[in-house]
C-alpha cells in the first residue's frame, strides 16, 4: 500500500511539473505573443508614418507643379499681353503715319488752293 501511495504521489508531483512546465510555455508563449503584437504595432505606425510623409512629399511635389503651371501661365499671358501691345502699336503706327500723311496731303491742297486764289486775286487786281 506505501508503495503504491508513493507511486501515486510520485505521479502528482509529475503531473504537478508538468503543470508548471505548461504554465512557464503558455506564459514564454504569451509574452512572446504581446512581443510579436508590439512589434507588428510599431511596424505598422512606422509605415503609416513613411506612407504619411511620402503623401506629404507627393502633395508638396504636386503643388510644386500647381506653382510652376501657375508660372508658366502667368509667363504666358505677359507674353500674350506684351503680343498684345505690340500688335496694338504696330496697328497704330501705320493708322498714325496714314493720319499723318492724310493730314499732310490736306494741308498741300490747301496751300495749293490759297496759291491759285492768291495768283487769281492778282490778276483781278493786275
Amino acid at each position: 500500500m506505501q508503495g503504491e501511495e508513493q507511486v501515486t504521489q510520485e505521479e502528482e508531483q509529475m503531473t504537478q511539473g508538468e503543470e508548471q512546465v505548461t504554465q512557464e510555455g503558455e506564459q514564454r508563449y504569451t509574452q512572446g505573443e504581446e512581443q510579436v503584437t508590439q512589434e507588428e504595432e510599431q511596424a505598422r505606425h512606422e509605415e503609416e508614418q513613411r506612407y504619411m510623409q511620402r503623401e506629404e512629399q507627393v502633395t508638396q511635389g504636386e503643388e510644386q507643379v500647381t506653382q510652376g503651371e501657375e508660372q508658366v501661365t502667368q509667363g504666358g499671358e505677359q507674353r500674350y499681353m506684351q503680343g498684345g501691345k505690340q500688335v496694338t502699336q504696330g496697328e497704330e503706327q501705320p493708322y498714325m503715319q496714314g493720319e499723318d500723311r492724310v493730314t499732310q496731303g490736306e494741308e498741300q491742297i490747301i496751300q495749293g488752293e490759297d496759291q491759285r486764289y492768291m495768283q487769281v486775286e492778282e490778276q483781278v487786281t493786275q
